[in-house]
């Protein structure tokens, strides 16, 4: 049977076929997908007849005019080719539609704007990472970069982090601007942290602008902002707020407990500090400190020192005291110590002081690590003498806790090392006597009945006079620095402690190059015996390797401060060169220089 198409050529074997839409509900494209299943259609069907010509299927489709289909009526009688053909026909499902069956199944059927059922489901929104979770992840791909390990997992994700490589790369060119949302979004708002009645009221928040803006003003001033001093300013800003209120309806809130007018207290105060981080402690060397104003603490530092060298120090029952060193006078190299601690913040930066952003920004001394690993932080209570050929106080460091840890985990500390714990783990008034009793065992192992000078900051605990009494009855002669010059005369702040800070780095280093994958997991009890273990190895290296690096940081502090000054006249310079050939055992630090 031949037939003609419609661009007039002439096709053998063409059957008829025959199609029916299925709802008017629908577009054409989605219940052609979803809405018709193809059957061959029985012989001798009614109401299925074919068109006559090829041609009017397309055409009906196409909507072009004069083209229908032939009845059933005048349709002829099907002939074997006819019979023998493949029809195709779309029908609807069983059922009814697709949004009767989803009404019928009690299953929920979104809908389009048009009214339609939603055909597809839609992407799945991702999920969004906050400032703080993209910093942990920067930081946790720089430390294994640094470790030697592959940038990219197996996965195409950031080597110990869970998110892509280039997602991490991109965070990482934006570091600064994520640590600062970071910092900006980890801040609470006076309305989220105390609400009820103190919330909204226009002059509580009018006197937390000024508190704020008053301890900011004290720390330029460089003072020591403890509890009690803030609870002073926030009393004298409260007056002054209370003062210049004049609107009728400007009142306090009322405490629900007692029903009186709101006024701060201590333990407000307290709170106050602890939500906003606030630390007490500022940093020693301010913005505003000029090079006249060291000189001018150097100086008077150095004139206590030499005052303190030539005047005779008290005898205590059974005590002897040394004939005077020729340039050195009571108190010679081995006998003058300076003690002062050192926070190790895990910021990495080689300060002995740093801020709550840095830190959150590291880890225990190193420098990219993330935020995990800084579970516990300690400070370390520092004490040596000019000479480091003598024998040397041990050192003694303070963790965070009340102390509660089991006889296994106090066995397993570093023997070298004296462990405390206090609520702060920094220094006060209980871990300041015990070390004083570390002090008592070590003097009179070392120099019993020998008098020694030791100079430290003025920390509270440090200007008990009950304290200085008991040092003095142990031949211990104190000398406070200068206020504000802790970084001028202090000695373990003249890169001591900077450089314990390197070494306690290269052997965390060293243990994480072998133990990289178990050390996120270690537990706070492990770390501490790791911790202690780190601050042994640094001090046995340190008074064994380091001799001229601690002399040269002597000289700079004036701590090595000797008798035969320049300003001595040509006589006197005369004399001390006459006298030198009488000494017979010269300065251990003479000979190094």
């Amino acid at each position: 049977m031949k037939q003609r198409t419609l661009d007039g050529r002439l096709v053998e074997d063409v059957f008829p076929f025959s199609f029916q839409i299925c709802s008017d509900t629908f577009k054409t494209s989605q219940a052609l997908q979803n809405h018709y299943r193809v059957h061959r259609l029985p012989q001798g069907s009614v109401g299925h007849a074919a068109f006559e010509r090829p041609g009017e299927a397309v055409g009906l489709l196409l909507g072009e005019e004069g083209v229908a289909p032939v009845s059933p009526q005048t349709s002829p009688t099907p002939c074997h080719e006819q019979e023998t053909s493949s029809d195709v026909e779309i029908i609807e499902p069983s059922g009814g539609s697709a949004l009767d069956g989803a009404k019928q199944a009690g299953t929920s059927c979104k809908l389009t704007k048009a009214g339609l059922p939603k055909m597809t489901t839609g992407a799945k929104k991702r999920p969004r990472v906050s400032p703080r979770r993209m910093v942990d992840a920067v930081d946790t791909w720089r430390a294994c970069k640094a470790s030697g390990h592959p940038v990219v997992d197996e996965y195409g994700r950031a080597t110990g982090t869970k998110h892509a490589y280039n997602t991490v790369y991109n965070w990482s060119r934006k570091y600064d601007e994520l640590l600062k949302a970071a910092a900006k979004s980890g801040k609470a708002k006076i309305t989220q942290t105390r609400k009820g009645y103190f919330r909204k009221n226009k002059l509580v928040l009018h006197f937390d602008k000024r508190f704020s803006k008053a301890l900011k003003t004290a720390r330029k001033k460089g003072w020591k902002l403890t509890s009690k001093v803030a609870f002073a300013l926030a009393q004298r800003v409260f007056a002054k707020v209370d003062a210049q209120r004049h609107a009728p309806g400007l009142v306090w809130p009322k405490v629900r407990r007692t029903g009186e007018p709101w006024q701060p207290r201590l333990q407000w105060v307290r709170r106050w500090l602890a939500v906003r981080a606030w630390r007490p402690r500022v940093a020693t060397k301010k913005k505003k400190c000029t090079s006249q104003a060291d000189c001018a603490m150097m100086q008077k530092f150095v004139d206590k020192v030499r005052f303190l060298c030539l005047k005779k120090p008290l005898e205590n029952q059974g005590a002897r005291i040394p004939d005077p060193h020729l340039h050195y006078g009571y108190f010679k190299p081995s006998a003058r110590y300076n003690r002062d601690q050192v926070g190790f913040d895990y910021s990495g930066s080689g300060k002995t002081w740093a801020s709550l952003e840095e830190r959150q920004a590291g880890c225990i001394h190193v420098q990219s690590g993330p935020k995990k690993w800084a579970k516990r932080f300690f400070t370390w209570d520092m004490c040596y003498s000019c000479n480091l050929e003598d024998r040397q106080m041990p050192p003694v460091v303070y963790f965070f806790g009340a102390g509660q840890v089991s006889a296994l985990e106090r066995a397993s500390y570093d023997p070298d090392v004296r462990v405390f714990f206090t609520k702060k783990a920094y220094l006060c008034r209980e871990a300041n006597d015990e070390w004083t009793k570390i002090w008592k065992e070590f003097k009179q192992e070392t120099s019993p009945g020998v008098p020694v000078l030791l100079t430290l900051d003025s920390h509270a605990s440090q200007t008990r006079r009950g304290w200085q009494k008991e040092m003095q009855q142990a031949d211990t002669q104190i000398l406070h620095t200068e206020p504000g010059g802790t970084h001028v005369c202090q000695m373990i702040d003249r890169h001591v402690g900077r450089l314990h800070k390197h070494l306690f780095q290269e052997e965390q280093m060293e243990y994480l190059l072998e133990n990289f994958d178990q050390f996120g997991h270690l537990s706070a009890r492990d770390r501490r015996i790791y911790a202690t273990h780190w601050v042994g190895a640094v001090w046995r290296k340190y008074v064994g390797q380091k001799r001229r690096e601690h002399y040269n940081c002597c000289l700079c502090s004036g701590l090595l401060i000797r008798l035969d000054a320049a300003s001595m006249t040509a006589q006197e310079i005369q004399a001390t060169t006459a006298m030198k050939a009488v000494v017979q055992e010269p300065s251990p630090v003479e000979d190094d220089a």
